[in-house]
């Protein structure tokens, strides 16, 4: 298992937003796990069969969809970058 860390940097709405993460390899996939402004956990998975990332708990944030859109992006950039 290996063990990333680094800054998601991403812009929304002529907002630049940085986004401190931390990046494993479990199982052969990627998963990310980051915090909030309100300091809640959160954790997202790379599901390779569907090309997607998956919220790891039950519920989602509730966060807009055009955000999520932004992120995951963001966060394929990341994953790309450490050839996960």
């Amino acid at each position: 298992m290996h063990d990333y860390k680094g800054t998601i940097k991403l812009e929304y709405y002529n907002r630049r937003i940085e986004i401190p993460y931390s990046m494993t390899n479990l199982g052969g996939n990627p998963h990310i796990y980051f915090r909030d402004r309100y300091g809640r956990h959160h954790s997202f998975f790379y599901r390779e069969n569907t090309k997607e990332w998956v919220y790891n708990f039950n519920k989602g944030p509730f966060w807009r969809q055009d955000f999520l859109d932004v992120l995951y992006v963001a966060m394929d950039l990341e994953r790309e970058l450490h050839g996960l």
